[in-house]
């Protein structure tokens, strides 16, 4: 497995809602480890037909998109910058 496997939080996220998060995590989990040696992460859920079908190929690239799993660390970095801004005035 090469490539983007530390996006499969995103893909747990997105299917949790419809299977569950144990479910969830245990089909990434075999997904992963199931890939053939030098797959991508996106070739590995692929190649899962459940995952496939749960994920849905349109919204694939969209969910492994690394811009897209930020969640809301932005938000904290500004929090963190105007608390360090104001402790230095």
């Amino acid at each position: 497995m090469t490539r983007r496997a530390s996006s499969w939080p995103a893909v747990v996220v997105h299917i949790a809602p419809k299977i569950g998060r144990g479910e969830a995590e245990d089909l990434v989990r075999v997904a992963i480890n199931e890939a053939p040696a030098g797959a991508s992460f996106k070739e590995g859920i692929q190649r899962s037909r459940r995952l496939s079908e749960l994920v849905g190929e349109s919204n694939l690239d969209r969910i492994l998109d690394p811009r897209n799993c930020l969640g809301a660390a932005p938000v904290m970095v500004d929090a963190a910058v105007a608390s360090a801004r104001a402790a230095l005035k």
